[in-house]
């Protein structure tokens, strides 16, 4: 009988067991915009045709934080030759906010790019990084 009982418990154990490591193993569900996770869109970032690479960078925008992997990639991009493709980067990166804390010098050099709408852009984005505008009284190029 003693067997009998060590034996179920055992048995309970474990099912207890793997249901508990079952539930840990479940994988994440991996951030996407219109079925594409971040890697692609990065991927797209480097593409030769300006049209997608700024639309990879909205793409990654519109992840948010989500996307906070990308911000190295966004960051490069900010330096591109379209001045649509850094508008679009400097968005994405004050779309993933206070996580893309890391791009905040990058976006200070941004406030000098001679297209508007990057400065305007970069503005945004560091105040959303930073939660307040440090920025006041700066004047646009």
């Amino acid at each position: 009988m003693g067997k009998l009982l060590a034996l179920m418990l055992g048995c309970a154990g474990l099912t207890m067991l793997l249901g508990l490591l079952s539930e840990t193993m479940k994988e994440k569900p991996v951030p996407a915009y219109q079925g594409r996770g971040v890697e692609l869109w990065v991927y797209d970032l480097k593409h030769g045709d300006a049209r997608q690479r700024a639309e990879a960078a909205g793409a990654l925008g519109e992840m948010g934080p989500q996307a906070r992997e990308a911000v190295p990639d966004l960051v490069a991009a900010l330096r591109d030759d379209d001045p649509l493709v850094r508008r679009q980067a400097a968005r994405a990166l004050g779309r993933i906010g206070p996580a893309a804390k890391d791009a905040i010098p990058d976006l200070n050099r941004a406030l000098v790019d001679p297209d508007r709408q990057v400065f305007r852009e970069a503005m945004l984005a560091l105040r959303s990084i930073e939660g307040r505008d440090k920025r006041k009284g700066f004047l646009a190029p």
